[in-house]
């Protein structure tokens, strides 16, 4: 599998995939994973995206797209990548939601096919800040 540039799957020392660092809990102030670039200095991570991984789920409710917002509140003082996105993946569709750019605008939301889509859009993200310096 290709990874682009800086993007690489995480996993233990053991070569296993990483778990949900929630798995067991139910908590609907902590998402699934958190995207980061690492800094050169302490606090200088920059998040890139936010990834909910919804099981058992066809499509969203209010309460999922509420979810979604409160992550980007919830890490709008860590100073966050202007472009920070937030995933939800529900199978076959991942939705994502970004705040808005204007004061009196709506959050911008878009689907598209989890398969083709959430791997070529994370890419770009890192892409995109990786020559961000």
């Amino acid at each position: 599998m290709h990874y682009a540039r800086g993007v690489r799957p995480l996993t233990k020392n053991t070569s296993n995939a990483v778990q949900s660092r929630k798995a067991g809990r139910v908590s609907t102030d902590e998402p699934d994973f958190i995207i980061v670039k690492a800094g050169f200095e302490y606090g200088g991570d920059l998040v890139l995206a936010i990834v909910e991984v919804k099981k058992n789920c066809e499509g969203l409710t209010r309460l999922d797209w509420d979810q979604a917002l409160q992550y980007l509140c919830n890490i709008s003082h860590k100073k966050p990548a202007s472009d920070l996105t937030v995933y939800l993946v529900t199978g076959a569709t991942t939705y994502s939601v970004q705040l808005p750019t204007g004061e009196d605008m709506e959050p911008l939301r878009y689907q598209f096919p989890t398969l083709t889509g959430l791997q070529s859009s994370l890419e770009g993200i890192s892409e995109h800040h990786w020559a961000v310096l």
